[in-house]
């Protein structure tokens, strides 16, 4: 959940596990499962860059590499709030979740993504796999991290 949140979206967030970042990126990493073939993304340009180990920790200070933001961005985050989120991430998270993506285009699979919030310390990644083998990954953010700053506005820390 990114920073600068409306009450009405965090809450929603909340009900839904879903915000706009999770719904971006499932759309990134939706195939259609009436289709045969390739994964969508089998054939993007980036996807060499991607199945590098360690690819999305390879920019500025150990961040998301400029490549992966305008992806990013192209899917429907904004250029700012939402892809300096994921750019905060904690590297391993980072990683991990580059392995499933991988994952995702090598074996022809889907991800669907979840957020929550949870009692403990630090952010988690959380995977699983669904019944058709599709992967789910759900990002859960600590509730100490999250502050009211405004009346209309919530952050996230991350």
């Amino acid at each position: 959940m990114p920073d600068m949140s409306s009450a009405r979206a965090f809450v929603r967030a909340i009900q839904t596990r879903s915000t706009n970042t999770t719904r971006s990126l499932e759309q990134l990493f939706r195939r259609n499962p009436n289709t045969e073939g390739p994964h969508p993304l089998a054939s993007n340009p980036n996807l060499d860059l991607l199945s590098e180990p360690e690819a999305l920790n390879s920019g500025p200070n150990g961040g998301l590499p400029s490549w992966a933001k305008a992806e990013l961005v192209q899917a429907g985050l904004s250029a700012g709030p939402e892809v300096d989120h994921l750019d905060n991430w904690p590297a391993d998270q980072r990683e991990a979740v580059r392995e499933k993506l991988v994952e995702a285009i090598e074996e022809n699979l889907s991800i669907r993504f979840f957020w929550e919030l949870h009692d403990g310390y630090d952010e988690e990644t959380q995977d699983g796999q669904l019944e058709t083998g599709d992967i789910v990954l759900t990002f859960r953010s600590p509730k100490r991290k999250v502050r009211v700053v405004g009346p209309d506005n919530i952050i996230v820390d991350v």
